[in-house]
């Protein structure tokens, strides 16, 4: 998690920010999204 929230700190013009993630566990199998910023 130490990444995470290192990753949540950075702010350059040519990275996406991202904003937050999510862990869920379904049975024995452990799910990760990253939620970033929307590139248009």
């Amino acid at each position: 998690m130490l990444q995470i929230e290192l990753l949540s700190r950075l702010n350059h013009c040519h990275v996406v920010t991202l904003l937050g993630y999510c862990l869920e566990v379904q049975g024995r199998q452990l799910e990760r999204l990253l939620v970033i910023q929307s590139v248009t």
